[in-house]
């Protein structure tokens, strides 16, 4: 018997998670497949990334990384993406909320002050 392509990737998909690593790095695992089983493994990897902390999770990292961390903006933003599917987050969703809306507030002021004064934009 003989597989297509998309059956031989569903095989490969199937061999890597079924020792249901902790993690995965997965390399374009949606090339090569029907749409339907792209948007389950897509489904499937967020979802599992949420619950067990296998993505995205700063929880992984060493308690020292895991403070650095905290001074990027973007764990915030996908703190707040995250809870608002999920429920779920890193960090308590009025820090992340706060911190996102005072990193676009910086945001918009410089933007501001850059239009008032010309800065670098005129000669």
């Amino acid at each position: 018997m003989t597989l297509s392509g998309s059956m031989k990737r569903r095989v490969l998909i199937a061999k890597a998670l079924s020792h249901e690593p902790k993690i995965l790095f997965p390399d374009e695992p949606s090339a090569g497949v029907d749409v339907k089983l792209r948007h389950d493994m897509w489904r499937m990897g967020t979802v599992d990334g949420v619950s067990y902390g296998a993505f995205y999770s700063i929880s992984m990292l060493p308690p020292l990384w895991q403070k650095i961390t905290l001074f990027n903006p973007v764990v915030y933003l996908i703190s707040g993406f995250r809870w608002s599917f999920y429920g779920i987050a890193d960090v308590h969703i009025a820090v992340s909320t706060g911190i996102t809306l005072a990193f676009l507030a910086i945001c918009l002021i410089t933007v501001w002050w850059i239009f008032k004064t010309g800065y670098k934009l005129r000669s």
